[in-house]
């Protein structure tokens, strides 16, 4: 790993100081911009930037209309409401509440490096309580290394991030060398079964944050989260209903799915927790529930916050499964194509190791 350079000098500047500015940004509501698609290769398209935490804070490509206020590119976008802050390469619009720095003056590198610098004293001030707005960017003050002249040193930090970027690309390579072949499916015998027919769904106990001492043992405290296997914490137990383990959840609110593996401890009664039927217990295995957790992935677009899943949707819904006759899963297929996506998994976690 590169280290910065502790001997040389740093000093305080905000970011007026150096000609550069935050500002605000022309909110385009998701309803105002049409999603772009492969159908229609010719439309010119643009980046739509939202507050969100994943994809560099892009929501999707939108098709490109006249009216748009366009932010110019090599500058650093960040959402008012998470503090998430990210370069964009090209032009793009945004949603609600996000904010800007032009950067347009600096070179990528150069930009960059001011950009994990801002992060660093910015993301954990930023809530939904307390909005990051573009006066707070600007009235900051931020540490960047100088110069024998006491300037700030962007041929200094420029190289310092051609150097990671450097030793990044190496890695691809070593990684992109990884010759591991995918997983392929058979798709031909799959069949339509009733949920009832192979599973059994309950609400989790419900045990509230104030009630638990995170760190306190060893028990999972498993929330809807999509994170970490939906695990916040460790926890003692001792006085707590316990939900048995060797399960899938799926997360009420949040249709997060995890297959758990010990037993545990619930936030929130509305969690469900499917298992299959006692006359199919002897193929309850680890491999089968994972199997069936990317099952019901697959149907995530049909629940959010406004059609919450529950235990009668769930009853009343469809699954399609890999059969070895008619009405018959292939609980042997499911078992070794887990096998063989674990077995490639430990592969790559051994070449990674190697890096």
């Amino acid at each position: 790993m590169n280290q910065l350079n502790n001997d040389r000098y740093w000093k305080e500047f905000k970011l007026p100081d150096l000609e550069i500015n935050s500002y605000g940004t022309p909110t385009l509501h998701l309803r105002q911009v049409e999603a772009a698609s492969e159908i229609d290769p010719d439309c010119e398209t643009i980046n739509y930037i939202t507050r969100g935490k994943f994809n560099n804070g892009v929501k999707l490509r939108v098709i490109k209309k006249p009216n748009f206020n366009i932010i110019p590119k090599n500058t650093i976008s960040f959402g008012g409401e998470t503090g998430e802050f990210f370069y964009q390469r090209e032009p793009y619009v945004t949603g609600r509440d996000v904010y800007y720095i032009d950067t347009s003056k600096l070179t990528e590198n150069e930009a960059l490096f001011l950009l994990t610098i801002v992060r660093k004293k910015l993301h954990t001030q930023s809530t939904f309580n307390t909005i990051m707005t573009a006066s707070i960017v600007n009235n900051t003050s931020f540490q960047l290394p100088v110069n024998e002249q006491n300037k700030p040193d962007w041929q200094y930090m420029d190289l310092y991030i051609n150097k990671l970027r450097q030793r990044a690309l190496e890695k691809l390579n070593i990684i992109n060398n990884i010759n591991i072949q995918p997983t392929s499916i058979n798709s031909q015998n799959w069949e339509n079964f009733k949920f009832t027919e192979l599973f059994t769904v309950s609400n989790s106990t419900n045990v509230l944050r104030r009630e638990v001492d995170f760190g306190s043992g060893s028990m999972p405290y498993i929330t809807a989260s999509s994170m970490n296997n939906g695990v916040v914490s460790y926890i003692d137990a001792s006085n707590l209903p316990v939900d048995e383990g060797n399960c899938l959840l799926i997360g009420g609110k949040t249709y997060s799915i995890s297959y758990q593996r010990q037993n545990f401890v619930s936030n929130d009664s509305h969690n469900l927790i499917i298992r299959l039927k006692p006359e199919y217990k002897q193929y309850a295995s680890e491999n089968v529930y994972l199997f069936l957790a990317s099952i019901f992935r697959a149907y995530s677009y049909y629940y959010n916050w406004a059609n919450a899943v529950n235990k009668n949707k769930l009853k009343s819904s469809t699954l399609r499964l890999p059969t070895i006759q008619k009405g018959v899963p292939d609980w042997q297929y499911m078992n070794q194509f887990i096998d063989q996506k674990k077995n490639q998994v430990r592969d790559k976690i051994e070449a990674f190791s190697k890096i």
